[in-house]
């Protein structure tokens, strides 16, 4: 059988994309995994889900370890449930939410994955860092391509992260130097080097061609991740106009690399 390759999504999958990504994998994909923590408390909304998922539940486990995480020793185990993933299933799924990364409590249960039959990892999530990867062979990501054209320029082979280490790591130093709220969240640096990843897919796929488009992207993609969160009693708030300085310094250091490059 021919190895698989871990395939890294570069910017997160929302709206059709999120959808059309989960009905192709009813076609690819046998069980839809879905965990919940201890702490924050799961709200109503995904506890709500979680009873509609009730007919399609295969197994619920208490477990340490799920696809793309494993927490320390003195971490509380989590609820690991698996469902039969089947075109019912998928509608569930895709009416909960229409983004990839939502997928975290308090509102809804927490990293989505898909597996094959056998077992093994077709779609991987980690909501809270904003990370997601595919596992697929060159026959099957040709088959999604074909598919789904549009998630091709968004799929990046992992063995190729260091290609780009240099780019990402320019892109991050100006979202620490902006980073209006002083929101602690955003000086993490796994949220800053997912959002660095994705500011550099639009930049190279030209999904964005002006610095206002930039801004508006970084806006959205930030009012996604963090927009209304209250911490320390301020509710964050990312517009295009707050966004517009980091897109500024951006968008003149990717002119320049790609006049001299």
């Amino acid at each position: 059988m021919e190895k698989r390759a871990t395939l890294d999504i570069l910017a997160e999958p929302v709206g059709d994309l999120y959808r059309e990504l989960l009905g192709f994998a009813v076609g690819e994909c046998r069980t839809a995994l879905l965990v919940v923590r201890k702490s924050p408390p799961l709200r109503q909304r995904g506890l709500a889900l979680l009873n509609r998922l009730k007919p399609f539940l295969t197994s619920k486990e208490e477990s340490k370890v799920w696809p793309g995480t494993e927490l320390g020793p003195g971490a509380d185990p989590v609820s690991v449930y698996r469902h039969d993933y089947g075109p019912e299933c998928a509608e569930l799924l895709k009416q909960a939410t229409d983004r990839l990364y939502a997928w975290l409590q308090p509102e809804l249960p927490e990293d989505l994955c898909l597996l094959r039959d056998d077992g093994s990892e077709w779609l991987v999530t980690i909501a809270h860092e904003h990370d997601s990867y595919l596992c697929l062979s060159s026959e099957e990501h040709a088959r999604l391509v074909n598919a789904i054209p549009q998630i091709g320029p968004r799929l990046r082979d992992a063995r190729r992260r260091e290609e780009s280490e240099p780019a990402r790591r320019a892109v991050m130093e100006f979202l620490f130097a902006w980073n209006p709220y002083e929101y602690y969240g955003a000086r993490q640096e796994a949220d800053v080097w997912m959002a660095a990843e994705a500011i550099l897919y639009a930049l190279s796929s030209r999904e964005v061609q002006s610095k206002v488009e930039l801004a508006a992207y970084i806006s959205d993609m930030y009012d996604r991740w963090y927009g209304g969160v209250d911490f320390f009693g301020e509710k964050h708030v990312f517009t295009p106009e707050i966004c517009a300085e980091p897109a500024r310094s951006i968008w003149a250091w990717w002119r320049a690399r790609q006049r001299y490059a």
